[in-house]
């Protein structure tokens, strides 16, 4: 069947609304039934991405086609993910996202795959605070009917494990904790003692690993050490072997399996227009990049083209429009400075007017100067002036509030938009026209961020295009003129 969905009659300033107005009027409604399981966490630290590892190799080594996913904003764990799975992290975030887009994401991704697994963040009912659910692992599986595995550090607990679970379990009625996997077990004795409690309760301990230091995973100031830097074969190794033993693949394939059907709407495809090519900066200095946003570009009419500032002497031929992300620009700056060649072509390509978009390490990268983590200063491309310093005190982390002051290349003026944040770097003697008023909740003094000069605009704050598609389709368009 068909439905029909209107366009709103006026023009309204979230980034919720802008999805919806992009949404093609009529779309036909399909019927997924996508087998999926969210491993989720009592709290940080506690052990999700170890497993979340351990089952998406025990699952692929079944030949298996295993789709990742992420909670939240987080680009370090997708990537991990992505390299093990062989296919791209897609994250599903409540906040930047609306909900059609996260189910979208969520079955785009699903569609072609056998088994889908979704990677909480933080603890399973945190989100932001005061919100109820909101931005929370909580929100993501109860909105995609997926049912939940809960990890558990047990490490110094007995009996008191299963108060916990008990606690997780009832706390909110459309969550399903399906089962449990216990992490940082001492030994097995331990293992049954709290899997016999657990049991007579009954919730399913369907695995565990035990206390091992080679499961550790690399970590740097701002989370885990990126996959393209670092092999994890030695901790995979160990999870494969604890895995085998101690974890009931069987069924945890058959809670996925019985997850239940999700619809959504599919809009027809858009007419086919020629592409426009945009570069995008990927090597180890810049790789922050969602999936779906790239997606969001790709529809707009992107012809996507990875280029590497570290090595590459020019962009890619044809480039008519940029996208720095972030990444690591601090760890690698000598290297950057020394392309000189490519460092001068960004320059010129902004001062042409051509448009060019950056986030955080992308907006350390186009100032005049970085000071790495030691304090050396390194020339980088010179578009606004000024230059970025690390520290060892964290600026910012979490998500916020974007308000658009002015009209720019990217968003319209008085355009309200969610995004996040996570740096340790600040600007230092940058001057030129700022766009945005950034707020992490409505309490909170504006911080005035996004710098323009010409069609560049780059800023601290990371946007997802898949929440914003006005946005990907408006650099699209601006790199056609």
């Amino acid at each position: 069947m068909e439905n029909a969905l209107h366009r709103p009659s006026r023009v309204r300033r979230s980034s919720e609304d802008f999805f919806l107005l992009y949404t093609t009027e009529i779309a036909e409604t399909v019927t997924y039934q996508a087998p999926r399981l969210l491993i989720a966490g009592t709290h940080s630290g506690c052990g999700k991405t170890t497993v979340t590892l351990a089952l998406t190799q025990a699952l692929t080594s079944r030949g298996l086609r295993v789709q990742p996913f992420k909670t939240g904003p987080d680009y370090l764990d997708s990537g991990h993910l992505a390299a093990l799975a062989g296919r791209p992290c897609r994250n599903l975030d409540t906040w930047m996202l609306s909900r059609e887009a996260v189910r979208e994401v969520f079955l785009r991704g699903a569609s072609q795959a056998d088994l889908s697994l979704v990677e909480g963040v933080m603890g399973l009912h945190d989100g932001r605070v005061g919100e109820g659910r909101t931005a929370s692992t909580a929100e993501v599986a109860a909105e995609l009917k997926i049912p939940v595995l809960l990890v558990l550090d047990v490490s110094g607990m007995g009996r008191s494990a299963a108060a916990l679970v008990s606690g997780y379990a009832d706390f909110d009625p459309d969550v399903k904790i399906q089962g449990v996997v216990l992490n940082r077990v001492g030994s097995e004795r331990h293992a049954r003692i709290i899997s016999d409690e657990l049991r007579t309760r009954g919730m399913p301990v369907l695995g565990w690993l035990l206390k091992d230091p080679r499961l550790a995973l690399p970590e740097r100031y701002l989370g885990l050490v990126t996959a393209r830097e670092s092999s994890l074969e030695p901790g995979l190794t160990q999870m494969s072997a604890q895995s085998g033993s101690h974890i009931d693949l069987e069924q945890i394939l058959a809670i996925a399996r019985g997850a239940p059907p999700l619809d959504t709407s599919v809009p027809p495809a858009r007419p086919a227009q020629s592409p426009v090519v945009v570069a995008y900066a990927l090597d180890d200095a810049f790789q922050f990049y969602y999936e779906e946003g790239l997606e969001a570009l790709r529809q707009a009419g992107a012809d996507l083209v990875p280029f590497r500032p570290l090595t590459d002497a020019r962009l890619p031929a044809g480039t008519q429009a940029l996208y720095i992300g972030g990444g690591y620009p601090e760890l690698r700056a000598r290297e950057l400075e020394q392309n000189t060649s490519l460092r001068r072509e960004i320059r010129e390509f902004s001062d042409s007017g051509h448009p060019v978009y950056a986030e955080c390490g992308g907006l350390m990268y186009l100032m005049e100067g970085l000071l790495d983590p030691e304090g050396k200063e390194h020339r980088m491309v010179g578009v606004f002036p000024g230059r970025t310093r690390m520290g060892k005190q964290r600026r910012a982390l979490g998500y916020c509030t974007v308000r658009t002051r002015k009209e720019s290349t990217f968003l319209p003026a008085d355009l309200e938009v969610r995004a996040h944040e996570y740096h340790y770097s600040r600007l230092e003697d940058a001057s030129g026209e700022y766009v945005y008023d950034v707020r992490k909740t409505p309490q909170d003094a504006p911080t005035p961020d996004g710098l323009l000069r010409h069609r560049t605009l780059a800023s601290y704050v990371h946007m997802d295009f898949a929440g914003i598609p006005l946005m990907a389709e408006r650099l699209v368009e601006a790199a056609r003129t």
